[in-house]
């Protein structure tokens, strides 16, 4: 297959933040051109590759039929395969239109779309639908290619985690002068969405057991109100909300950093699919302290690259956060060794030349 004629449905992207954004952005970025991009009326076309926005929602008892309709249009404008972002609603837009001779599919599963999906029996009919009609199934995870497997057995699905590109990042010292930060003053840091499931109000809680460490929280989202109550009651001046930054500030974050805590936990409707922040961390060459749960075991090697935890349990979390703070090697292997991970096993170009080689294999 000629990878010009890959065009990519989405309805995350690029500049908006999140996960499912940023691994569809890396990807296109990654393919140098080859993927083109179309995404809903209320996005932008600031994001990676050629990108174009159509109408893709309409009113009525069929709110996606304007969904279908681009689907359908896209072997007449002369693609040839059809990337989709969601299992469900572009994944059914994607998967009706080729019933309807459009285009050979195929859809990308995060976890949270498995985990939805999964709740109502109507949904999980559909979801079947659209996951043996498609060409490939694509998992950001073994996790969650496992609950795909679990929820629809024989459904067959192709592992590709999410990538990093390898940068540069200043000395912590340096970094932390830019940042205003003492260069005596011990940091975590987590990067993520301000929501109950990514367990900042756990660590907010442990926190208070180690009264010599500061907490940096990069992120923006609504559970912030009950976070910045938590702070001010279990370590008053000991936690910063940094709010939502740009790429740089948010390295250089990284960089201060003398251990990343990611205690994300899975929920009835949602579940961390990886866990990209782990690797990056791991590129500044900083330990990271991770619960167990979703894909998370994929992204941080218990006692390699971090450590792995119950991210219910506060004793376990205080044993292990006591374990870094006082053993600086400790710290500094695990380090060395995510970084060393994180650009030998997770570059995007990788992912890439993979994915376009399957598609050419179809």
């Amino acid at each position: 297959m000629n990878p010009s004629t890959i065009c990519l449905v989405t309805l995350d992207y690029p500049p908006e933040r999140g996960g499912v954004a940023r691994y569809l952005g890396n990807l296109v970025a990654a393919s140098q051109g080859a993927i083109d991009v179309i995404v809903p009326e209320t996005h932008t076309t600031d994001g990676p590759g050629r990108v174009q926005v159509r109408r893709m929602f309409s009113g009525g008892p069929w709110p996606w039929k304007r969904m279908i309709r681009v689907c359908q249009s896209l072997r007449a404008e002369g693609y040839q395969h059809v990337l989709v972002s969601h299992l469900l609603p572009v994944g059914t837009a994607a998967w009706m239109a080729r019933l309807l001779g459009g285009l050979p599919y195929s859809v990308f599963i995060h976890g949270l779309d498995i985990r939805l999906a999964g709740q109502r029996s109507w949904r999980r009919f559909l979801a079947g639908r659209v996951l043996r009609g498609a060409a490939t199934v694509f998992a950001n995870s073994e996790a969650v290619a496992s609950d795909a497997r679990k929820l629809w057995p024989g459904c067959e699905v192709v592992v590709m985690t999410p990538g990093v590109e390898p940068r540069p990042f200043l000395p912590r010292d340096q970094a932390r002068q830019m940042l205003g930060c003492s260069p005596h003053e011990r940091l975590c840091l987590t990067v993520a969405r301000l929501v109950p499931r990514k367990g900042i109000d756990t660590m907010i809680r442990v926190l208070a057991r180690f009264p010599e460490w500061t907490y940096v929280i990069v992120g923006a989202g609504d559970d912030v109100s009950r976070l910045r109550a938590l702070a001010q009651e279990y370590a008053p001046g000991r936690v910063q909300f940094v709010g939502a930054v740009d790429d740089d500030v948010r390295d250089l974050w990284y960089a201060a950093a003398d251990l990343f805590v990611f205690l994300a936990r899975a929920s009835s409707t949602d579940v961390e699919g990886f866990g990209i922040v782990a690797l990056e961390a791991g590129l500044a060459k900083v330990p990271v302290l991770a619960g167990r749960s979703g894909g998370v075991s994929e992204a941080v090697l218990d006692e390699q690259t971090g450590v792995l935890v119950d991210p219910e349990d506060e004793v376990q979390i205080a044993d292990a956060f006591r374990r870094f703070a006082n053993d600086e090697a400790l710290r500094a292997r695990l380090g060395q060794a995510g970084a060393e991970r994180a650009q030998r096993s997770f570059a995007w170009q990788d992912r890439w030349i993979a994915l376009s080689k399957h598609l050419s294999s179809l």
